[in-house]
């Protein structure tokens, strides 16, 4: 099977810490995109230019989007290639990821796909619970659900999709704080199979500490329960989706209570 045109995307806002770890595992991979793309959410530290200074290309909007999906949508206009692989600025991948999630991908003719998350630091109580956490989600549920043909997330640190069906989409959506959830959603509503590839493995930084996990947990419970709110239609025609849904909407209030 001919090799197709990939373009890395990386919405980045104060990330000058941890872009140039990110950049650099992208450069290490057994299979390198055509494009990294960096887009520089009017950053007040050096993000753009030490990602400039790594071989990306840094695009700017004119002001700050305020969130993610804002700067994707800005930086999915200068994307011209097949595929589109989201990644976040402080998430590294492992050698062989693009390789493997592109491959599975075009082999299963899917419009998406995601791989493996996994801590890529494993020191404080926290980051440990979130290792167990991921062992447990990657490890037992996203098979079940990619056994049944249904993963419920395409997880938004990295994830790959065909570029205009992203487009024909409407970009990626702004009406929730969970636009990978809601994205996903609204491939399943288009028709578009999607892929978990546990061999394609990235690594995101976690929560160090009680409140750096408190805010993403609230944010991934709101994110969650707006999606069902106000996209829940969207499910109705994908029977055992709408059972994962279930589990995961009563997991979010649970979380959110705590």
């Amino acid at each position: 099977m001919p090799e197709s045109s990939l373009t890395v995307l990386i919405p980045a806002y104060n990330e000058a810490k941890v872009i140039s770890h990110t950049l650099q595992s992208i450069w290490s991979q057994t299979r390198q995109p055509d494009k990294i793309l960096v887009v520089d959410d009017r950053s007040s530290d050096e993000t753009g230019r030490i990602a400039a200074g790594l071989g990306a290309e840094v695009v700017r909007p004119a002001s700050n989007t305020g969130f993610k999906a804002g700067a994707m949508n800005f930086g999915l206009r200068f994307v011209e290639t097949e595929w589109l692989v989201t990644l976040d600025a402080d998430t590294m991948l492992a050698p062989d990821a693009l390789q493997q999630i592109v491959t599975t991908a075009q082999e299963e003719n899917a419009g998406a796909a995601c791989g493996l998350v996994l801590p890529q630091r494993i020191h404080t109580l926290w980051e440990r619970a979130r290792f167990i956490e991921y062992l447990l989600a990657f490890g037992v549920i996203k098979p079940v659900q990619d056994w049944y043909r249904c993963p419920m997330v395409v997880s938004g640190c990295f994830a790959l999709y065909r570029t205009e069906l992203v487009r024909t989409l409407g970009g990626f959506p702004t009406e929730t704080v969970g636009e990978d959830l809601d994205l996903t959603w609204r491939l399943y509503e288009a028709g578009a199979s999607i892929k978990y590839v546990s061999r394609a493995i990235c690594y995101p930084v976690e929560p160090p500490h009680l409140h750096f996990m408190h805010k993403q947990l609230t944010r991934w419970s709101h994110g969650c329960a707006q999606n069902v709110r106000l996209d829940g239609r969207r499910i109705l025609a994908v029977p055992m989706l709408r059972s994962f849904v279930i589990v995961a909407s009563l997991d979010a209030i649970v979380a959110g209570l705590l």
